[in-house]
């Protein structure tokens, strides 16, 4: 059996924070994504969800780009001064990355 950690996503970049570290960089970048959906009564709503990506000397990346990436998911635990755990997050660690064109339609959440 072979197991699969993948997740593909589209979005919106809302900001980029780039570390270097020895001679690569990170850069973590929040993405938002939608999902459209219709309600009982037939109005439309729209959920938005925020990402975390992990990106290892990536290309240039900016507010505002519209991006696809493909990637796995990481959990990761955060402990306070005294190793108390604190809160818990999830990651995805990208391994590819596409800034799409301006004009690039992505599929609105009417769609959807």
């Amino acid at each position: 059996m072979q197991f699969l950690n993948l997740i593909k996503l589209r979005g919106v970049v809302g900001s980029v924070r780039t570390t270097q570290l020895n001679d690569s960089t990170l850069t973590t970048i929040q993405i938002a994504t939608e999902y459209g959906y219709a309600l009982p009564d037939g109005t439309r709503a729209i959920d938005t969800d925020w990402h975390q990506l992990k990106v290892w000397n990536g290309p240039e990346i900016k507010k505002g780009d519209k991006v696809e990436v493909a990637g796995r998911l990481r959990y990761v635990n955060y402990m306070n001064s005294v190793n108390k755990h604190e809160y818990k997050c999830t990651d995805i660690y990208v391994h590819e990355i596409t800034v799409l064109p301006e004009d690039d339609e992505m599929l609105s959440p009417q769609e959807g």
